[in-house]
């Protein structure tokens, strides 16, 4: 029979990076579920999840799209009402930290990073691939579908040494 073991996305990649004041890490994936309510059962939903404001996050309930989260925590409650489907092996995700990171995510998305905070999340491009982004306390994760993962890492150091290099430049 043949044994499966668990490899990271990021296998290979050089993480945890640091560049200038910037970190790049893994971050741990946890048990992450999509929810998105049956027709008529959103109300339904909100009642179980609690209510989320459009682009939040808040603990572990993630809004991710019209009518979609993601849980990182058990989808108790939800039969009959929401499609629930397990997304832990399909995601990959990265912490960009320290100061710097607004500009990287400036040359990889078409969120205006100067507003985005802690807590905001967006459904957006980042670096040509569809991907979700969480604001930090200092800085921002970004996650991306798992066959993308080390484009995005690739991504991310170029723009990093890029922010950097500039920054030296301008001293």
């Amino acid at each position: 029979m043949v044994e499966l073991s668990a490899v990271s996305p990021f296998a290979g990649a050089e993480l945890p990076v640091s560049c200038g004041g910037m970190h790049l890490a893994e971050t741990e994936m946890p048990v992450l579920f999509s929810v998105a309510p049956y027709p008529g059962q959103r109300t339904a939903v909100e009642g179980v999840l609690g209510q989320l404001p459009i682009g939040r996050r808040n603990g572990d309930l993630i809004w991710s799209g019209l009518d979609q989260w993601f849980l990182s925590a058990d989808p108790e409650g939800l039969d009959g009402i929401a499609a629930v489907t397990d997304q832990s092996d399909a995601w990959a995700m990265l912490d960009l930290t320290g100061e710097g990171w607004r500009d990287v995510l400036a040359r990889l998305s078409p969120l205006d990073a100067d507003r985005f905070e802690a807590q905001q999340v967006a459904r957006t491009e980042v670096a040509h691939m569809a991907g979700i982004v969480i604001g930090l306390e200092e800085g921002v994760r970004l996650g991306i579908l798992r066959s993308f993962a080390r484009t995005l890492h690739h991504h991310l150091v170029d723009a990093m040494q890029s922010v950097t290099a500039q920054s030296v430049l301008s001293e």
